[in-house]
Formats: C-alpha cells, sequence, structure tokens
C-alpha cells in the first residue's frame, strides 16, 4: 500500500484527478513520518546526493521545520545524521530495487523509530517511520518484571530447598526478595503519552510514592495550583510547549519546584533546569538510584 501511495506521488496520476485526490488525502492524513526522495547524479553520472521531493505533515512535524525548508536543506548531509554511508545506502534502494528496516532515534520528537525504506520507480526511494517507543518501553518493562521475578524466585528456592541455610541468612534473603525502595514522596507525572505515562507510574507507586497525572501541560498547572509536590516528572516533547518551557514557566510562579526531565535523548544534560532525568526506556533500577541520590543531597 505504502508503495502504491509513493508511485502515485511520484507520477501525480495526470488524468485520474478523482483517484490522485484519494492518494493524496490519504498521504496527508497518515500519522506516520513518510517521505519520497530522488538521487542525482554527477557529470560523471555517480550518485552524488539525494533530495527530498515530497512529505506528509507528520515527517515535517519529526523534523520541526516546513517542507520548502525541508527541500532546500535535506540531503545526504544532514538526513538521518549524514555521512556518505546513507549515500551509499539509499542509492542502492534507489537504483537496484532493494528494501531495508532499521531503528533510528531522532532529537526533535525525542522518539525511537523503525524505518522502513524502499524504491517506488527507479531513481528513487521513500522512508516510512513507524514510532516504537511504546514497544521498547513495554518490552522494558516487562525484562525488568521478569528480572525481579527471576530474583524472587532463586531466594524463594533457597530459603524452601537449601537444608544449610541458617535463620538469620533466612530472614535476610527473605527481606531481599520482597524489597522495593520506598519513597515517601507525591510527584506529578507529565506526559502526553497514556501508555509512558501508565508504565511510570506503576513503578514510582511500587515505590510507595503518591503520583498524580496530568496529559498535557493545562492539566499540570492546574494540579501545581491545588497541590504541592515533592517533584514534577515531564516529557521533553508535547503539543502545548516543551518540558523545558514548561519547567521555567512553572518555575516562575512556583521557585523551589524541583523538574525531572523523561527523555530517550542518551546525551541528555540540562542539570541547569532540572534535578535529574530518566530515561526512555525504563529501568526500575535507575529510576530507584535516582531518587536515592536526589533523597541525601
Amino acid at each position: 500500500m505504502f508503495v502504491s501511495i509513493a508511485k502515485q506521488l511520484i507520477l501525480n496520476l495526470d488524468g485520474e484527478s478523482q483517484v490522485a485526490d484519494c492518494f493524496e488525502a490519504l498521504f496527508i492524513a497518515m500519522i506516520n513520518p513518510f517521505g519520497v526522495f530522488e538521487v542525482i547524479f554527477d557529470f560523471k553520472k555517480q550518485v552524488s546526493d539525494y533530495r527530498l521531493i515530497r512529505c506528509n505533515p507528520a515527517f515535517q512535524k519529526m523534523f520541526g521545520i516546513e517542507f520548502q525548508e525541508l527541500k532546500e536543506n535535506l540531503n545526504h548531509q544532514t538526513f538521518l545524521g549524514g555521512g556518505s554511508h546513507w549515500l551509499d545506502v539509499f542509492s542502492r534502494v534507489a537504483l537496484e530495487d532493494r528494501s531495508l528496516k532499521f531503528e533510528y532515534y531522532s532529537s526533535e520528537t525525542d522518539c525511537h523509530y523503525e524505518v522502513q525504506a524502499f524504491s517506488p520507480t527507479l531513481g528513487t526511494f521513500a522512508c516510512l517511520f513507524s514510532n516504537v517507543i511504546d514497544q521498547k518501553v513495554a518490552q522494558r518493562s516487562l525484562e525488568v518484571s521478569n528480572d525481579y521475578l527471576k530474583t524472587i524466585e532463586e531466594s524463594i528456592g533457597e530459603l524452601v530447598v537449601s537444608p544449610k541455610i541458617n535463620e538469620k541468612k533466612r530472614l535476610k534473603l527473605a527481606s531481599q526478595c520482597c524489597e522495593i525502595p520506598k519513597f515517601s514522596l507525591r510527584v506529578l507525572l507529565v506526559d502526553d503519552e497514556d501508555s509512558i505515562r501508565f508504565i511510570l507510574a506503576n513503578f514510582l507507586s511500587d515505590m510507595g510514592m503518591i503520583v498524580d497525572e496530568a496529559a498535557g501541560i493545562r492539566e499540570a498547572f492546574d494540579c501545581l495550583k491545588k497541590q504541592h509536590y515533592d517533584y514534577v516528572l515531564t516529557d521533553f516533547h508535547m503539543d502545548e510547549m516543551n518540558g523545558d518551557e514548561f519547567a521555567l514557566k512553572a518555575k516562575e510562579k512556583y521557585p523551589i519546584l524541583r523538574f525531572i526531565s523523561i527523555s530517550a535523548d542518551p546525551n541528555f544534560d540540562r542539570t541547569d533546569v532540572y534535578s535529574g532525568f530518566i530515561a526512555k526506556p525504563f529501568d526500575l533500577k535507575s529510576i530507584a538510584q535516582l531518587f536515592n541520590k536526589l533523597s541525601v543531597k
């Protein structure tokens, strides 16, 4: 289906305006970022670059700039971080009718994407992006849960089976296998993705925290008017404003309020705004270590 959409966008379907309009409407309405490129040849008839020829609004949102600016600036030196490697890869896709699938992190949207690249017509290639952060978070949550259950299983096994274990060690193991760090804190969790809030709120609740949730900036400010919080955990990329803007604006009204950023960016470093950082996908152990560190400051 995506191959057909890309072909029709390139060919424009002259003389079949109704069908073309249907494909155009579908293209614009797609929630997945979708861009079509054509390769550029030098005087030696070697591929020297590629350029964007069509993209949908979701693609523009992913890069944070309008189509005309993308068209002028997106090439093998800038697309997906740039590099001659991508020029070679996408040239083969466009000229040899190959397809490939890989993962890409976008700092603009703070999301991990699965990218499918294919050639709709000779000399062109299309890239379809699918947000996989929810799958990554769910997978990490499952791994953490499995590790925790395995620890309990091993500890209980030693408690029940070992005839040599003394009572002191038995009590210590019983304590360890049920131990989750506890923090007497009230926190506000701000994220416009329901799945992210659900998973993280459960982690924090298991640690003994009282967790209030806000699905957007306005809702977050309403919560701040009614309740004092020890920490506000905020996603960086949201529709109304980003996490930095929200934190700075909130600090104008509530100067002593402390913020923790939630981000998939591995290079995050904003200690001037935030007291700490929680990485996506979530890691229960790392979250516990963060609050342990904050509790001794």
